[in-house]
């Protein structure tokens, strides 16, 4: 954090191990997951694993939130929120502990699920960011119309920024739009200090 917030923030990404327990990366199985319409089932795996480990850090007495990513078939299951709700009864968790995220794309493509689903959310406390924001136009609809807390600006958007006058033009437009909004803006892929 730019800001001092000391809160521990956390993205939770997912792997499979192999029978040799080699790491499998992500494009290797989530894309067979989204052929078979597996992927709100991934979804509710991720989600509850991720609360179990957010309720052993807590008790540890760790300030710790996750980041935990909503696929376009989660958005779509008219059953997740209700589920979330019981996972978070059943595992003596707290929303305020989790930060959903959709992808901006996503939302685009089904905005009255998507918008269905972070009113809910918001309801129980959790938060709601966009993931990979500021490659489209007209970014303001969606945060006018949007109860969001957080945008991840696309790490594109920052990739080679310190040799481009346009690129830091843009993103600082965006970073604008986003702060007007009264939203925190998370700017991925920072690797070194000319870009910070």
């Amino acid at each position: 954090s730019l800001q001092g917030d000391t809160r521990e923030h956390y993205a939770v990404l997912t792997r499979l191990l192999d029978e040799n327990n080699a790491e499998i990366q992500p494009l290797d199985f989530l894309e067979h997951a989204r052929h078979l319409n597996l992927m709100a089932h991934v979804d509710r795996w991720i989600i509850r694993h991720a609360m179990a480990e957010l309720v052993e850090q807590r008790n540890q007495g760790h300030k710790t939130k996750f980041f935990i990513h909503v696929s376009k078939s989660g958005i779509q299951d008219e059953t997740l929120l209700l589920w979330i709700c019981d996972c978070l009864r059943e595992l003596n968790a707290k929303g305020a502990w989790i930060i959903f995220q959709l992808r901006e794309s996503d939302i685009r493509a089904h905005t009255q699920s998507a918008k269905r689903l972070i009113e809910g959310l918001k309801k129980i406390r959790c938060q709601i960011a966009i993931d990979r924001f500021g490659l489209t136009s007209n970014n303001e609809l969606i945060l006018k119309n949007l109860p969001v807390d957080y945008v991840k600006l696309d790490q594109s958007l920052t990739h080679g920024l310190c040799q481009s006058q346009e690129k830091q033009d843009h993103l600082g437009e965006t970073n604008r739009t986003v702060q007007s909004f009264n939203i925190k803006s998370i700017a991925m892929g920072v690797e070194d200090a000319n870009s910070l």
